[in-house]
């Protein structure tokens, strides 16, 4: 028999509108297929025993069976760090054809990541209803709107946002399975290995000239494996085809030299000539613009309260100044 398992957030102690939408639409879907709507609800105490607690109101809104859990992780809003070991473990169990959450801050947290623990599909926009004796399940609305088609043998994550249902109505009593809230997820994040560090560039193609080019551009030579860099400079003849250049595929910049450049198929700048001459050239300016700039200078000046003075300069790199006035004075160079 399918399972069909309703998260139900709490704003305060009362279910989530949106929550009981959702049940209304699982209960209606599950008295059609034959399938079980389980309503779980994470909070903090058990609810008391009256007309209104939690339980009757999920009863009487579509579910079959509450699951409840109790825990003082719940007390905050809920998130994956608080809820999410709650979730796994429930669909572990009891394992879902449907797993439903009313759109809000704490399912767009919640749902895509039990989606990939459950390697499940995920509808962000879901519509879930009847089509003759199976369901039809739709992500998007109007004309840019998916439907999931075949048969499901794998889990649906579903965010639906609030309004879309009508709240069910009945007066069944439904069966309490209290479940024991597992320790919270260990960390909210996966630290992941740092990234290689991609080359600046990579160069395709032999011989010293490559190689002086590769070094101004603190990049490396294709052949030694460079999967990609920012620019790739192909040095003609002798670079081979492009289709078969990773580099050369995957650069967000991509220069052709030599002969035959022009030809050359992707490239976006492109110098016909003799490659050896062009690459040397090319590695002798970048290594011209990266060396930084010298210079001297000397001055000197006097001054006064009066603010007087006058200067020269020249273009060199060399400049005086002077001012006179009263009896202050000051002397000095700069280099």
């Amino acid at each position: 028999m399918a399972n069909l398992v309703v998260l139900i957030e709490l704003v305060g102690e009362r279910p989530h509108p949106g929550s009981l939408e959702l049940l209304g639409q699982a209960r209606r879907i599950g008295s059609s297929l034959g399938a079980t709507v389980y309503a779980l609800a994470p909070c903090v105490a058990a609810p008391s025993y009256s007309q209104d607690d939690l339980i009757v109101v999920l009863s009487r809104h579509g579910a079959d069976k509450v699951l409840l859990a109790t825990s003082d992780v719940f007390a905050g809003p809920a998130r994956w760090g608080t809820h999410g070991a709650l979730v796994l473990a429930v669909c572990a169990a009891l394992p879902p054809t449907l797993l439903l959450l009313c759109t809000t801050d704490a399912a767009r947290d919640l749902a895509p990541r039990a989606a990939a623990h459950l390697g499940a599909a995920f509808l962000a926009d879901g519509w879930i209803d009847i089509d003759g004796e199976g369901l039809a399940l739709f992500d998007g609305s109007g004309e840019h709107a998916c439907r999931l088609d075949g048969e499901l043998d794998f889990p649906v994550v579903a965010m639906v946002p609030p309004g879309r249902y009508r709240i069910a109505a009945g007066d069944d009593e439904a069966e309490v399975e209290v479940v024991t809230a597992p320790s919270v997820v260990e960390s909210e994040f996966q630290e992941i290995d740092s990234v290689p560090q991609e080359p600046s560039a990579v160069v395709s193609g032999g011989g010293a000239a490559a190689e002086e080019l590769a070094s101004a551009l603190h990049g490396v030579i294709a052949s030694n494996g460079a999967a990609r860099g920012r620019l790739a400079v192909a040095l003609l003849p002798g670079s081979g085809d492009p289709k078969d250049l990773p580099a050369w595929r995957r650069a967000e910049t991509r220069v052709a030299l030599g002969v035959g450049a022009c030809e050359f198929q992707g490239a976006r700048y492109a110098v016909e000539g003799e490659s050896a001459d062009l690459a040397a050239a090319l590695a002798r300016a970048v290594a011209a613009a990266d060396r930084p700039p010298s210079g001297n200078g000397n001055g000197n000046g006097n001054g006064n309260g009066n603010g007087n003075g006058n200067g020269s300069g020249s273009e060199d790199g060399t400049g005086n100044a002077g001012g006179t006035g009263g009896s202050d004075s000051a002397s000095g160079v700069v280099s």
